[in-house]
């Protein structure tokens, strides 16, 4: 496969359709670790339980990434589109 890709177009080639996935990587990495942080610095858990802390950093963490996918998942359908086309 690799040698199939290299010989349509060479090195550059290999990296078809890189830029669309840092489109999508750094906003969904930012909004992700952004909503994250947030969620957890404004949240009083000196007094949860260890479980509960646990369960805490779950929802946070499910939260900010269900955004993040959200808000960026056109731009995932976007960069698809646009690989399977080439």
């Amino acid at each position: 496969m690799i040698k199939t890709i290299y010989s349509k177009g060479g090195v550059r080639n290999l990296y078809n359709g890189n830029a669309g996935t840092l489109m999508r990587k750094f906003p969904y990495a930012g909004l992700e670790w952004g909503i994250y942080d947030y969620l957890m610095l404004n949240s009083d858990t000196a007094n949860y339980s260890k479980i509960a802390k646990c369960v805490h950093e779950l929802c946070a963490g499910a939260f900010s990434g269900l955004v993040a996918q959200t808000v960026t998942h056109p731009i995932d359908t976007i960069r698809t589109r646009v690989a399977a086309n080439t």
